[in-house]
């Protein structure tokens, strides 16, 4: 068997692997899970209940409604290189 041969059979054996995969080819077929996007309305419970398993903030036990958390964030110091910064000059003088 030549070298050609066997290029030409490679070849051959490659398109047919290429054709006979396309055969099995789906196509796909988008479905949503949501039942308010128009999935399943089984769904719902099944969601409800993950979105339960996902929920970190937990009400509080007084009943005062569940208060959102204090967030306490450093104060924001921008440093201008003494470009407008009116606490280090004094006042204009008037003249008066």
């Amino acid at each position: 068997m030549s070298f050609g041969n066997l290029i030409q059979g490679a070849v051959i054996l490659f398109l047919n692997i290429a054709v006979s995969s396309a055969a099995w080819a789906e196509n796909l077929i988008y479905n949503p899970t949501n039942p308010g996007l128009g999935g399943n309305p089984n769904n719902y419970d099944y969601l409800i209940g993950l979105a339960d398993l996902q929920n970190q903030y937990l009400p509080e036990q007084s009943g005062s409604g569940g208060a959102a958390p204090a967030f306490n964030f450093p104060p924001i110091v921008i440093d201008l290189g003494g470009v407008d910064s009116a606490v280090d000059q004094p006042a204009p003088d008037t003249g008066q």
